[in-house]
């Protein structure tokens, strides 16, 4: 059914897929997993990546993976700086939200921009103008966190976004 549905739209991607520790059925979730990414490596589209509390299994099953992977992002990433350079080495794009601040990666400072990285807000709200706001206010702790220009950060962010949606950056 999901590859019916992703062939018959090619704008679409995968998004919020992978392991979670609170959730039932582990086996299930790695064979639901292992299938999507099949299924996206053939359409070439990309997957955002859900992990919680299973890193070192969704590290493991990437590597088993081998070439056979899309273009992923690690959604929400808090990994250590081990796990998120083994990540960043097989090509994912970790995606760093506000949640980033309290880990313990956010401790390597100006290294995270020296992986594959994109900025995210995980927002839940609706309201445009807060969102602008909460927006504007990661940028400003990303950018002194890492010495890095809000201009950079945006850059960056529309390579990333290109890469995801299999379009040419903005210009």
């Amino acid at each position: 059914m999901l590859y019916d549905v992703l062939s018959s739209q090619p704008k679409l991607q995968v998004a919020e897929v992978g392991l979670d520790r609170r959730w039932p059925d582990a086996e299930a979730q790695q064979l639901f997993l292992l299938e999507v990414l099949d299924i996206a490596y053939i359409l070439e589209r990309s997957v955002s990546l859900h992990c919680v509390r299973r890193d070192g299994l969704l590290l493991g099953m990437l590597k088993r993976q081998g070439k056979r992977l899309p273009p992923l992002l690690w959604h929400g990433c808090t990994l250590s700086w081990e796990s998120a350079r083994q990540a960043s080495k097989m090509g994912v794009i970790l995606s760093f939200s506000p949640s980033l601040y309290s880990s313990s990666l956010a401790r390597e400072e100006r290294r995270l921009t020296s992986l594959r990285f994109a900025l995210e807000t995980d927002f839940a709200q609706e309201e445009e103008e807060v969102y602008d706001a909460y927006l504007e206010k990661h940028l400003v702790a990303f950018s002194q966190l890492t010495g890095t220009s809000s201009d950079a950060l945006i850059r960056n962010n529309d390579e990333i976004r290109a890469i995801l949606t299999n379009q040419s950056p903005a210009r």
